[in-house]
């Protein structure tokens, strides 16, 4: 993001071009001129106007939206240019929060995107939690959800094949130590080390919040998808697919 200054031989003062900087700094910076003005904003196809009064920005339009909502989408934007102009000044402020607060939601409108791309820790209890009625209390007419012996899944040396789901990339199995035991699909082992390290990782964070015991991590980015589960003897097995492949056989074959 580059801010630049239009140069007036009239005018005192500098022109700047800052390279690097990121659109939260920019637009703190301008607020703190106290200047007021109206800066165009241009992150690939998409442009933006905010206005800005007195320190604040006071309001903001976009090719979708105006107000506050513009501003929220155009603050959304982590690379482009930064550039005062001279559009034409609304006939009403339309934001009233400070640049702080709009921020601030930016980040928190970030971080529950991220929450939604499905990055997922499981954690299963293995003691009873005083809060709750424990299992064992269950009325003997209600149908068990657990499955009988016999319909439970089996657990294989193999790691699991691709009939399992047609778009798996590549699936291993380590044992509790992270040792491979089998592997298929293209980089296995890159998957194998990162299930190992995983696995770890997840556990340290299980002992500090007094989980019990991994079930399974599931991490979901724009092009791939890892699935990592712990089975019952402690084993491991990680599956990377497609970021949009559907894992639902693979998560009701262990229990999810």
């Amino acid at each position: 993001m580059g801010a630049v200054r239009d140069s007036d031989p009239t005018a005192t003062g500098f022109s700047a071009n800052i390279q690097g900087a990121s659109l939260a700094d920019l637009v703190q910076m301008e607020c703190l001129s106290g200047a007021a003005c109206v800066v165009r904003v241009t992150s690939g196809d998409d442009v933006g106007y905010l206005y800005f009064r007195t320190g604040r920005v006071v309001h903001a339009m976009s090719s979708s939206n105006v107000g506050e909502a513009a501003a929220l989408e155009i603050l959304g934007w982590t690379f482009g240019s930064f550039e005062p102009c001279n559009a034409g000044w609304p006939d009403a402020e339309s934001i009233h929060t400070t640049v702080q607060a709009l921020l601030l939601r930016v980040a928190q409108l970030r971080d529950e995107s991220g929450r939604h791309n499905h990055n997922l820790l499981h954690f299963r209890r293995s003691r009873p939690d005083s809060s709750a009625r424990p299992r064992e209390e269950r009325p003997t007419t209600e149908r068990p959800r657990t499955p009988p012996a016999e319909a439970q899944p089996r657990e294989s040396s193999q790691a699991p094949s691709s009939s399992t789901t047609t778009r798996i990339q590549a699936a291993v199995r380590l044992d509790p130590n992270g040792a491979l035991i089998s592997s298929r699909g293209t980089g296995a082992e890159d998957l194998a080390a990162a299930t190992a390290l995983a696995a770890r990782l997840a556990r340290l964070v299980g002992d500090t919040f007094g989980l019990d015991q991994l079930v399974a991590i599931e991490s979901a980015g724009e092009h791939l998808r890892t699935l990592i589960v712990v089975e019952k003897n402690g084993n491991l097995v990680g599956v990377r697919t497609p970021s949009e492949a559907d894992l639902n056989a693979v998560r009701e074959r262990y229990g999810i």
